[in-house]
């Protein structure tokens, strides 16, 4: 593992000297921002999934493209190759968004993200070493990243409940609100928020609005 700079995450209180979980916090913050753009524009523009999502992967892209050219995938501990595929397949998925493949594309979107998002939170380790990551894992390191991976479970959800099962959006966002409030009740249940020095208040809070934003959207 490769140290960093002191990282304070004031929202969550953990303290940690691991630029990896600085790595994945900021990956993690951009994918739920890029989450949430594709929500507001289905729920409050009428926008259709295909147009929502062409925002999102293009964040992807210059994020990733943003990582391979900092040096932040290296510094964290990745090799590069796996975060080039990345990088291509979220170009490739902002063109296909908009061409009569659309929809197959979105399938294929959501189904890649299952078992990529299942090993992150089943087998965090496991997961970073299919990722390119030579170093050892802290147990805040594991914990961030199942976040990640629920992080790609709610995408998942949130596109396979429209493309498979023509759910509502805002149905399917109680899909994907499903995953994120199953990562605050693990590390709950599992130690880690206490373990690593959050703030439990805040995780308690975060966990009862995901469980609120749930019962709202699917009952």
């Amino acid at each position: 593992m490769t140290a960093g700079p002191k990282v304070s995450n004031d929202l969550y209180g953990i303290d940690s000297d691991s630029f990896l979980d600085e790595f994945v916090t900021k990956q993690c913050g951009t994918g739920i921002a890029a989450f949430s753009l594709t929500l507001y524009l289905m729920l409050f523009k009428n926008a259709s999934l295909k147009d929502a999502m062409v925002p999102n992967v293009l964040i992807w892209t210059f994020t990733n493209l943003q990582s391979l050219l900092s040096g932040d995938l290296v510094e964290a501990g990745f090799k590069t190759p796996g975060f080039v595929f990345c990088l291509g397949a979220c170009a490739l998925m902002a063109y296909l968004l908009s061409t009569e493949h659309a929809e197959m594309a979105l399938k294929v979107w959501s189904i890649l993200w299952l078992p990529a998002g299942l090993q992150m939170i089943l087998s965090p380790e496991g997961a970073a070493k299919a990722w390119g990551h030579t170093g050892t894992m802290s147990r805040s390191n594991n914990m961030m990243l199942r976040l990640f991976g629920s992080y790609l479970l709610s995408m998942s959800g949130m596109i396979g409940g429209q493309v498979f099962y023509d759910m509502e959006p805002l149905k399917a966002m109680g899909v994907g609100n499903l995953f994120f409030g199953a990562w605050h009740a693990l590390g709950l249940l599992n130690g880690d928020c206490e373990a690593i020095g959050c703030n439990m208040f805040g995780m308690n809070v975060w966990l009862l609005v995901h469980i609120a934003g749930v019962v709202t959207t699917l009952f």
